[in-house]
């Protein structure tokens, strides 16, 4: 897929083709994958070899498990946050791709006790977690940051807030349910834009 210059491949770990909100008929990737200049493949990150066929040629991997997990498997979360992490470094570097950039949580530092402002690699994680996930995103994380600079590899990982879109599962029935029990109160709700403001 060109996007701006660049060269884009969609890997997804569903077995179905990349859907997207069909409402939205101006996004790029819409755009993009409407137009046939997006390639989508099915790939397991439990495979290196998958991993591999996909990474061939590329300069920049981004990483990100799948947010619908069932969490009362533990052996499949693992094998997915955390294994597919190693797979992913480990095809990046048979690959010769030059930047790997993973996608955490802010979960990892954050524990609740005091907000994070101007946050930098110096928050201490608080090493017990709210759940598994995070605690493997936790591993996941010292994996890729441990491949920083090894056979000419770059690693980042980016630890965004409530990340969610179409199909989310957990971060808006979350809110909603925080809303119903009184915890929090919806301040403003735009079908329009397709948001929710929650004052907690």
């Amino acid at each position: 897929m060109q996007l701006g210059g660049w060269i884009v491949r969609v890997a997804d770990s569903s077995s179905h083709s990349l859907l997207t909100d069909p409402s939205v008929s101006d996004s790029l990737l819409s755009n993009a994958l409407c137009s046939g200049q997006a390639s989508f493949c099915h790939v397991d990150v439990r495979d290196t070899s998958q991993i591999i066929i996909v990474t061939k040629g590329a300069d920049v991997v981004f990483y990100m498990e799948p947010t619908d997990l069932d969490i009362r498997d533990f052996y499949n979360c693992y094998m997915i946050i955390v294994q597919g992490a190693k797979n992913v470094i480990n095809a990046c570097r048979e690959c010769k791709v030059r930047r790997l950039v993973y996608n955490s949580s802010a979960d990892i530092v954050f524990d609740g006790s005091r907000d994070i402002l101007d946050g930098d690699l110096s928050f201490i994680c608080p090493g017990k977690f709210k759940d598994m996930l995070i605690d493997l995103k936790f591993q996941a994380e010292g994996l890729i940051r441990l491949a920083n600079n090894i056979d000419g590899l770059l690693t980042c990982v980016l630890r965004p807030s409530n990340v969610f879109g179409p199909g989310d599962t957990r971060f808006v029935p979350l809110l909603v349910n925080l809303a119903k029990a009184g915890l929090a109160k919806v301040c403003e709700l735009s079908q329009q834009y397709n948001f929710i403001c929650i004052e907690l």
